[in-house]
């Protein structure tokens, strides 16, 4: 006969109990995948103690900028060749996994909230995990200074490396760029760079310090 519906209730519980337990170890071997990834790109143990006030005085001197490498990119990739086109130029301060939901595109991306191409935006970020870094451009061996001039600094180093926004135009424009090689267009681009050093500020401090994004993985 016809089973009573506390047991399909409780059945569904348990199913329900080890999809999450899936999910789980699923998202720990590869958090723990990212983790062997970024020390075999960097062969650095990182600091996990920085705070915003220690890393405002290198943001201001043009040594730091804030990457993400976007979904796509993350899901469609090897991270370990991305990392290798990324390590020769900077050195990795921290990163962080996250799987970003609808509250956080729109805070992070709020200058765009009202651009027809944010429903589209929104859907491309909350597609999977994307990866936040904190990266701090190498200086030639001796030279401890800062950056002179704004084309030196870190925020221009990694627009630079990563290419123009369309993916499609990356390709056509600066072929040997990260969106050139690893976009697919002008949504799906792969990667983010803060666009100055203010924005190097609001979005590590949104990111890696603030209340909104405190769930994702962290090496802080």
């Amino acid at each position: 006969g016809e089973l009573p519906q506390i047991y399909h209730e409780e059945e569904n519980t348990q199913l329900s109990r080890k999809k999450m337990q899936k999910k789980i170890e699923k998202n720990a071997m590869k958090l723990l995948s990212v983790k062997r990834q970024m020390e075999k790109a960097w062969g650095q143990d990182l600091r996990s103690d920085w705070t915003l006030k220690e890393l405002e005085p290198l943001i201001d001197s043009g040594l730091i900028t804030f990457a993400w490498i976007k979904p796509d990119a993350f899901a469609d990739h090897s991270l370990s060749i991305i990392l290798s086109y990324i390590s020769p130029h900077f050195e990795l301060v921290s990163y962080k996994v996250y799987h970003m939901e609808e509250q956080h595109v729109e805070t992070f991306y709020e200058e765009h909230k009202e651009r027809s191409f944010f429903p589209r935006l929104t859907e491309f970020m909350t597609s999977g995990p994307s990866i936040a870094l904190i990266l701090r451009l190498r200086t030639p061996p001796g030279i401890t200074s800062a950056p002179k001039t704004e084309e030196e600094q870190a925020v221009a180093q990694w627009r630079g490396l990563i290419g123009p926004t369309n993916s499609d135009t990356a390709r056509e424009k600066a072929p040997d760029s990260l969106r050139a090689k690893f976009g697919k267009d002008g949504t799906r681009n792969a990667f983010h760079g803060s666009d100055s050093i203010e924005s190097v500020k609001r979005e590590i401090g949104m990111v890696f310090f603030g209340p909104l994004f405190k769930d994702g993985y962290s090496g802080l």
